[in-house]
């Protein structure tokens, strides 16, 4: 065992993040301050709120034990103490840390390994679908049976070219996230004019809506003013793939409206529709890998099913929040954040 003694309790932190040690040892009366602040600050923390507390103490009444236990202590042993007796009871206890961590462990690797299986086993199944749909088209052009100048054999050359770019965009988003979620992919962070991204996210998106006739509508008053420090493309990426999914869900004539607005030291983007919704059911999985609103949705709306998740990653690592808020039959509405710069802050740069 190594053990650390501190004479000074104001030493505390500080070499509670030096050392990061299995266990701690505290009495009721310090100099400088009360063992049971102290034990009731560690478990208010996030960081050390795991952290297993000992009092050793010459207090022994009801109330004080009652005030240790109430604020999170682990154990509790009365002074006078044999040495030997003391070095037992916190090698039983480290040795629980041990075994506790162990199969904590073992679940986190349980359920990492059935995410893996069930990965695999859905990207099987995706990257299958168009390899067939190619496969069957190619071998009905290649045995002789159907020319490829024919109407028929022209509608197979689609199919095929259609099945080919689904399968290039789902690897590449396959790609995309894996990198993302992994840190692998740094975000080039930049200060950005939100206007900018609003307008050049309208602009990619004006040919889809045009396609659709679906009107893209935007409100951000005040939006010149608003500089926030992200990656560009990655934001555009979000802005993108929010007004397509908009415009492809929603009926020919309505309007998908884009709106932003400052919200404290948050950028607040909202990308509305009136299209058909999603069910409640649905709203808690639906930024999940291929989580799709209906199981057609991927192949007739031309989706890989990993746009949404991929949105969500990219916030994340902005240090933003995206969710969703629909009403089956009526629409939906997303929503994500990302961290505001001052004016002056921005006029600096």
């Amino acid at each position: 065992l190594k053990v650390i003694t501190l004479s000074d309790s104001r030493q505390f932190w500080e070499t509670l993040e030096a050392m990061t040690p299995d266990l701690v040892i505290l009495d009721v009366e310090m100099p400088y301050t009360n063992g049971i602040e102290i034990c009731k600050v560690v478990r208010n923390d996030p960081h050390w709120s795991e952290l297993p507390i000992l009092f050793l103490t010459v207090h022994s009444d009801a109330d004080i034990v009652n005030q240790v236990f109430s604020v999170g202590a682990d154990d509790f042993v009365s002074k006078p103490i044999v040495g030997p007796e003391l070095v037992t009871r916190i090698v039983n206890r480290l040795e629980r840390i041990k075994l506790q961590r162990r199969i904590a462990e073992n679940q986190q690797t349980k359920v990492i390994e059935q995410m893996k299986d069930q990965f695999v086993s859905i990207v099987s199944h995706e990257l299958r679908t168009p390899l067939t749909s190619i496969h069957g088209s190619l071998g009905m052009l290649s045995s002789g049976l159907l020319h490829s100048g024919s109407e028929q054999g022209k509608r197979l050359l689609e199919i095929a070219v259609d099945s080919t770019d689904r399968l290039v965009r789902l690897i590449n988003d396959i790609l995309d996230i894996e990198l993302i979620e992994s840190g692998k992919v740094k975000m080039e962070k930049d200060i950005c004019n939100v206007a900018d991204l609003i307008s050049k996210s309208v602009q990619a998106m004006q040919v889809l809506a045009d396609k659709a006739e679906v009107t893209i509508s935007v409100c951000a008053e005040g939006s010149l003013r608003l500089y926030t420090q992200a990656d560009p493309e990655r934001v555009l990426q979000i802005l993108t793939n929010l007004l397509s999914n908009a415009i492809k869900f929603s009926p020919s004539g309505n309007t998908v409206w884009l709106m932003v607005q400052q919200q404290g030291n948050e950028i607040l983007f909202t990308v509305k529709d009136t299209g058909r919704g999603i069910p409640a059911d649905k709203l808690g999985s639906i930024f999940e890998r291929f989580q799709q609103v209906d199981s057609s949705d991927s192949r007739d709306r031309d989706g890989t099913g990993l746009g949404l998740t991929i949105c969500r990653s990219i916030v994340q690592q902005h240090g933003g929040r995206i969710w969703v808020e629909s009403v089956l039959g009526e629409g939906s509405s997303f929503y994500f954040t990302l961290p505001s710069l001052s004016d002056c802050h921005s006029a600096e740069h």
